[in-house]
């Protein structure tokens, strides 16, 4: 895993890719400055924990929000395919980050699409 550059409490970079952690905070939508995710450090501290020995190439998640799972997972864990399906609409930020020339064949987007 790829570390994660810690520049205040909530805020990191991943690949120069900037994140917010918002947990609880539904408010927040991810723009083309940085993405919102819903999880705060401990969280990823966790998932970091568990994933750091592990070989993950695929991930399938239910519920995309603003996109700041799929991106951070992607490039984190430097995911060959990441799948997210959600019930919403497209998340312009997201979609805009999975057009970049070496993130395109990485993550793969349903939307409207009842969980």
């Amino acid at each position: 895993m790829k570390p994660l550059q810690w520049i205040s409490e909530s805020e990191f970079l991943v690949d120069n890719v900037r994140f917010i952690c918002s947990p609880g905070d539904y408010s927040l939508k991810s723009d083309e400055s940085r993405f919102v995710l819903l999880k705060d450090k401990e969280i990823l501290d966790r998932y970091f924990n568990v994933f750091s020995e592990s070989q993950i190439k695929t991930v399938l998640e239910f519920g995309i929000f603003q996109g700041g799972s799929s991106a951070l997972f992607t490039l984190w864990m430097d995911l060959e395919k990441f799948i997210g399906v959600d019930t919403s609409g497209p998340v312009r930020a997201l979609d805009s980050f999975s057009e970049r020339e070496e993130i395109k064949p990485r993550i793969k987007t349903y939307y409207g699409v009842s969980q």
